[in-house]
Formats: C-alpha cells, sequence, structure tokens
C-alpha cells in the first residue's frame, strides 16, 4: 500500500460499496439518499480540512468527531503495528511517510460517513432534536461508521490471535487485512437478516462491488462458481468470461473481469477480491504480511549479490517503486 497513489483511491471505494449500504440498512433512508449525503459530507470534511469554510453546523459537527477520535486511520494502523515489532521504528516511520495518502483517505472515509448517518439520522427523527437526542445519533452514527469501515484492535481479531504467545503474534500476522474483509461479511450477513431497506443494502454490498472490480469482488463469486462448476468440467470463471465475450463482446468480457474500472484499461481487481480464507501455501505464509516483506528482502539481497541489480531492487523495495522498475 505504501508510496502507491491507487491504494488511497481504491480506499474510497467503500464510500460507494460498504458506507451506503450500512447507513441505508441502520438509519431506515434510501441507498440514493445515503449516496448523496455521502458525496456531501466528504466534500464538506474536505473543504473542513483544508479551511475552504464550511457553515457552523457542519463545522460543529466534524469538530466533535475530531474530538473524540473518530476520524483516526485504523486499517493502515494495523499493517505498521504489526510490522514494527519485526522490522523496528525506522521501518515504522518509513511505513507512516508511505502512508499518508492512504490514512488521509480512510479519515475522509470515516468522518463523511459519520457525519452522513448522523445527518441521515437527523432527517428521520419525529419529535424534537434534543442535546440528548443529538448525543445519541452521533454515537449511533459512529457505530454506522464502524459497521461500515471496521474496528482495528485485539478487541476484534479472532481468539486464537489474542493474547501474548508466539502461537498469537504469528496469527496476528496471518490476520492482516482480514478484519476489514471478514467484518464486511459480517455487516451483510446482519443487514440480510433485517427489515426490507436492510435487506436491499445488503443486496448492495453483494453487488456493488464486482461491478467496480469485476465478478470477483463480489462476495456470492465463490458461491457462483461452486455452482457453475457443477456443470461443467473446465475453469468455471474462464469458461463464464469466455460466454460473456461471445454474448456481449470484449468490453462485456472485460467489465465482468475486471469492472467499470477495466473498461477504462485499470484492474483494482485484486484490491477488492474479499478473499477470506487465502490459506497458506508455504511455511513463510504463515508469517503473514511482516513474513513477505521479509521473504522479498531476503530475495532482493540474493539478486544483488548475483549481479542481477535491477530483479534485486525489484523484489527488496515497496511495489510503488518496484511496479516502474
Amino acid at each position: 500500500l505504501a508510496f502507491r497513489l491507487a491504494a488511497p483511491v481504491v480506499n474510497l471505494t467503500s464510500l460507494i460499496t460498504s458506507a451506503p449500504a450500512a447507513i441505508s440498512g441502520y438509519s431506515g433512508v434510501s441507498i440514493p439518499r445515503a449516496m448523496s449525503l455521502l458525496a456531501d459530507m466528504g466534500t464538506q470534511y474536505t473543504r473542513f480540512k483544508t479551511g475552504s469554510g464550511i457553515n457552523a453546523e457542519d463545522t460543529a459537527l466534524f469538530e466533535e468527531i475530531e474530538k473524540h477520535g473518530w476520524h483516526t486511520a485504523q486499517f493502515n494502523r494495523e499493517a505498521v503495528s504489526v510490522l514494527q515489532s519485526r522490522l523496528g521504528v525506522g521501518w515504522e516511520r518509513l511505513m507512516n511517510a508511505g502512508m499518508f495518502l492512504f490514512g488521509a483517505t480512510e479519515q475522509l472515509n470515516r468522518a463523511a460517513t459519520i457525519a452522513a448517518a448522523y445527518k441521515a439520522l437527523k432527517g428521520k427523527h419525529k419529535g424534537k432534536w434534543t442535546e440528548d437526542v443529538h448525543t445519541a445519533a452521533l454515537k449511533k452514527a459512529k457505530n454506522i461508521s464502524d459497521l461500515a469501515h471496521g474496528v482495528y484492535g485485539k478487541a476484534n481479531l479472532p481468539e486464537f490471535a489474542r493474547g501474548t504467545s508466539t502461537g498469537a503474534h504469528i496469527a496476528r500476522s496471518f490476520y492482516v487485512f482480514k478484519t476489514f474483509i471478514h467484518n464486511y461479511l459480517l455487516t451483510m450477513i446482519d443487514l440480510a437478516g433485517g427489515n426490507a431497506q436492510a435487506k436491499k443494502a445488503a443486496a448492495w454490498m453483494g453487488f456493488v462491488p464486482a461491478l467496480l472490480g469485476g465478478a470477483t469482488a463480489s462476495p456470492f463469486y465463490a458461491a457462483l462458481m461452486k455452482a457453475v462448476s457443477l456443470f461443467m468440467d473446465d475453469d468455471p470463471e474462464e469458461e463464464l468470461y469466455r460466454m460473456v465475450e461471445q454474448y456481449t463482446g470484449e468490453y462485456g468480457e472485460r467489465f465482468a473481469r475486471f469492472g467499470a474500472a477495466g473498461v477504462t484499461g485499470v484492474s483494482i481487481k485484486g484490491s477488492l477480491e474479499l478473499n477470506l480464507v487465502s490459506l497458506p501455501t508455504s511455511w513463510m505464509d504463515i508469517f503473514g504480511a511482516p513474513g513477505s516483506v521479509i521473504t522479498d528482502m531476503g530475495e532482493g539481497v540474493r539478486y544483488l549479490t548475483k549481479g542481477e541489480i535491477k530483479k534485486g531492487f525489484e523484489r527488496a523495495v515497496p511495489n510503488a517503486f518496484a511496479g516502474p522498475v
């Protein structure tokens, strides 16, 4: 994620996928209304942070959100905190610098979602808007944001990844980046068991990621592929894309494989895939993201000692620099 311009852009897709669904499902407003509120509050928060000037009501709302620290970026801290214990404070500082834009977009995601949810709850409220009602609505709005974007910390880890044992530390390394996926699926399942509006919100979470990043971005993808595989011997995914291309042409196939972004020639498929399982295939995979960093740096050194400078540099540095190389 570090130093990559694509990462913060992809991060903002949660304002289209999970955030409007959570606001709609838990406040009772429609999906279009939730989207409108998110767009408005995202713009207002950006103006608030850049000092461009917004109305007093929105200023007070964002100041209260920031006073509680509810806007604080959490996703990138999960990775950095695990890396710190392995590679030291110097690496943490480098990663904090590299994750600056990603962290900024996460702050925008959380602040805009809280503010939009608050506005939605206020719009649906019947009766006098008192200070107590305001406080309760703000707390519920914060909870809606947590359901949309996840809460990072030991309390939300699986039981096997808690504690101070070596096994727990390894489990936390392996579980890095799984929290968002886990939270996304649990929120979608929770909404699916609610009223009619909540069920619409759950369906939104199930299908919209596929529109953005291709079929594999949908939580329903694995189930679909399993069902399709019962009726064919070939790779069901590739066969499905072949059929789509046959009936809709090249652009139809590209849309199915890579979503709306793919039609423009950009793939965010890998970033949106909800792969919760992804079991280790080697012993080093058990150590998750930190293990990957150590492996890549070791491979980089090995190539450098052989005189393969570009290959060594490519493996040893973050992807933002390796890509151009």
